[in-house]
């Protein structure tokens, strides 16, 4: 199947550039999707069970949403994967100003606080987290803007510091909702974006310390955000009073978790910490969940299969010819990526604890449903990568 998605010049007769034919999709990325979700709807039925029978008298509470949420997901990738990744060019725009506009819905009425934070959208018994619909639009929409602008590198206001600037505004718009993790994900994938379309070294320092800059003095600063700082520190101290054991409540039982499972694990569903030890396993925290119960295997088949979706998707933004399919894979592929590496690092002990939930893993259909129709568009971008010699 030879030269399938490679760009077959003009037609001699109507002098009209001839579109390249879709072929397959990335088998090997479908498969991985597919066992990814079925393995997030296992954990997520046996962590949340408790949860479910002490709130709700209904051990399948959460596990219906979820597999509801699935179904959903699943016709949103089929419709994504078979529509031509080309189209968002048009509909790129359109999809981040509204959005944008979900996103700002939140200070409405229709924001539901939880946890002394803003982030959902009520509209009766439906919830909504807009976070997640502005991470992927904004990966769509800049994917078509770093590709109409292929000399950004040569001018450094026009270029670089006018696009960063454009970066800023959905960032600063989840950040409204006292969210500091996602916009970090969303900072990261962009900059991959950029970093792919050739980012000038020499542009990005005045960039990084201004960022560092406004992070600190509106999200770090101690005089303000004192027990962000603490929460921090409490990662990396040894203090072990009554108040710094109170702060490592949630880490200290996550690495229990990881404890108890051993090298193969305690079994499905016989998990001890979630019982209301661990608070959120079936959220933030089910990648411990995975480790008691699975053990040490578990936690690498879970790493695995992880860094399986992001070597797909780096080798597609790699034989893929076109610009904005090129960096719209790379950001896509960062977004889930990067929110695995921080959910996972921050249950290990690595990092302090950021909210971050696990992709395909955690309970949330918002999360869920996204992010299978933005593993359909990767898929999609499949259908017309090339390799060096012609073929898939």
């Amino acid at each position: 199947m030879k030269n399938l998605r490679k760009d077959r010049g003009t037609d001699p007769k109507t002098d009209k550039r001839i579109k390249p034919r879709r072929g397959p999709v990335d088998f090997i990325l479908l498969a991985n999707t597919m066992i990814l979700v079925l393995f997030g709807l296992l954990m997520v039925y046996s962590a949340s069970w408790p949860t479910g029978v002490y709130d709700y008298n209904d051990g399948l509470f959460f596990f219906k949403s979820q597999i509801r949420a699935a179904v959903i997901g699943l016709g949103l990738m089929i419709l994504t994967m078979n529509l031509d990744y080309r189209v968002y060019k048009k509909l790129g725009p359109m999809m981040f100003v509204f959005a944008l506009l979900t996103g700002l819905l939140i200070f409405t009425p229709l924001g539901d606080e939880s946890y002394g934070a803003t982030r959902w959208i009520k509209l009766g018994p439906i919830g909504f987290m807009p976070s997640d619909l502005i991470k992927v639009a904004s990966v769509i929409f800049f994917a078509n803007v770093l590709a109409a602008n292929k000399n950004l590198n040569r001018k450094f206001i026009k270029g670089t510091l006018r696009i960063s600037i454009m970066f800023m505004i959905p960032i600063f718009i989840i950040y409204l909702s006292k969210d500091l993790s996602t916009p970090l994900i969303l900072l990261m994938a962009l900059f991959s974006m950029f970093f792919a379309a050739g980012l000038n070294m020499g542009h990005i320092i005045p960039i990084v310390v201004s960022l560092g800059a406004i992070i600190y003095k509106f999200a770090l600063d101690p005089n303000k955000y004192a027990y962000r700082l603490e929460r921090i520190m409490s990662v990396y101290s040894s203090d072990q009073s009554a108040y710094s054991l109170n702060i490592r409540w949630q880490l200290n039982h996550s690495l229990y978790a990881l404890g108890i499972g051993g090298l193969s694990g305690a079994g499905l569903g016989r998990s001890t910490q979630k019982y209301t030890y661990l608070s959120f396993a079936y959220n933030d925290f089910i990648y411990a969940v995975i480790g008691e119960e699975f053990g040490f295997i578990g936690t690498v088949i879970v790493l695995i299969l992880f860094g399986l979706l992001i070597i797909r998707g780096v080798r597609i933004a790699t034989l893929l010819k076109d610009p904005a399919g090129k960096y719209m894979a790379i950001g896509l592929t960062s977004l889930i990526g990067f929110q695995a590496l921080i959910n996972m690092s921050v249950v290990i002990g690595l990092i302090p604890t950021t909210g971050v939930t696990l992709p395909f893993f955690s309970q949330g259909g918002t999360s869920l449903m996204v992010t299978m129709a933005a593993m359909g568009v990767l898929l999609n971008i499949s259908r017309y990568i090339e390799s060096k010699d012609g073929e898939k």
